[in-house]
């Protein structure tokens, strides 16, 4: 065993259904040129994002929808497709400046703009009725 940490992709982008089957489900949407939030090691994800911004226990956000592969992943390697709940989508598009200032305290530059770029994406996927998805392997 090297000792190497594990890199863990995550990206997460807008589509509709007819747009999700252009996205490469072996190499994300960035491979494509697919516009994205690149999360790259961010374990934490949306629904612990929206939970912590708002203050909100995370269970009562709906669960992610495994879109690929299909069927049962649990002896899967990845990568893995999700859609993001739409529960978590609204109250991240409708997190307010302070709301989300009050939060960035502290945290990194990184951080806040990874954070500001998924609440854009969020509002964006609103506006245009669009789920948000989330692609990620190791």
């Amino acid at each position: 065993m090297s000792g190497e940490a594990v890199r863990v992709k995550v990206e997460i982008f807008v589509a509709n259904r007819v747009e999700l089957a252009r996205i490469d489900a072996m190499h994300g949407p960035s491979a494509i040129g697919w516009p994205c939030v690149d999360c790259t090691d961010w374990l934490d994800g949306m629904d612990r994002l929206a939970a912590d911004v708002t203050g909100q226990d995370v269970a009562v956000f709906g669960d992610h929808q495994l879109v690929f592969p299909e069927g049962d992943a649990s002896e899967w390697d990845g990568p893995w497709l999700v859609q993001v709940p739409d529960d978590v989508v609204r109250v991240l598009a409708e997190v307010t400046d302070d709301q989300l200032d009050a939060f960035e305290a502290g945290r990194s530059e990184h951080e806040a703009a990874r954070d500001a770029d998924l609440r854009e994406l969020c509002q964006q996927a609103m506006a245009e009725r669009r789920g948000v998805y989330q692609w990620s392997t190791a």
